[in-house]
C-alpha cells in the first residue's frame, strides 16, 4: 500500500519545486539581465519543459480520478443513509411484532389458562372441602 503512495506523495512535493524553478529561472522573464538569462542553457530548459510536459498529464489525470472518485462515495454515501433508514424502519416493524407476540402468549394465553384450567381446578378442590387440608388451613372450632 505504501509503494505507489510514497512516489505520489513525492511527487506531489516535487512539482510546485519545479514549475518555480522553471518559471523564475528559464521562462527569460527578466530581459536577459539577471545572471541565469546571460548564459544560454537551453539543455536545461528543454529538460525542464520535458519534464513538465509528463507531469502536468500525471496531475490532471489524478484530480480526474480523484473527482470521479468523490463523486462514486457521495453517491454510495447517500445509498447507505437511504439502507440505514429502510433498516432502521425493518427493525422496528420487527420489534412491534414480537412485543405483540409476547403480549398475545403472556396476557392473552395466562388469562385463558388460569380462566379456563387453574381457575376451575381450584374451584372443585375449594367445593370439596379438600382446600383447606391442601393449603394447611384447618378450620376454627
Amino acid at each position: 500500500m505504501i509503494l505507489w503512495i510514497l512516489p505520489l506523495l513525492i511527487l506531489i512535493i516535487i512539482m510546485p519545486f519545479i514549475a518555480t524553478i522553471y518559471c523564475c529561472f528559464c521562462c527569460w522573464r527578466c530581459n536577459k539581465s539577471c545572471a541565469p538569462c546571460n548564459k544560454p542553457s537551453h539543455t536545461k530548459r528543454l529538460i525542464y519543459s520535458l519534464l513538465l510536459f509528463f507531469l502536468i498529464p500525471g496531475l490532471l489525470l489524478g484530480f480526474t480520478i480523484a473527482m470521479l472518485s468523490h463523486k462514486q462515495m457521495s453517491r454510495n454515501v447517500g445509498y447507505t443513509i437511504e439502507r440505514m433508514q429502510r433498516g432502521s424502519k425493518d427493525t422496528c416493524a420487527f420489534l412491534k411484532d414480537v412485543s405483540l407476540h409476547l403480549h398475545h402468549l403472556l396476557i392473552k394465553n395466562m388469562r385463558i389458562i388460569i380462566f379456563y384450567w387453574i381457575l376451575p381446578i381450584l374451584l372443585m378442590e375449594m367445593q370439596s372441602q379438600n382446600w383447606r387440608k391442601y393449603w394447611g388451613i384447618c378450620p376454627r372450632r
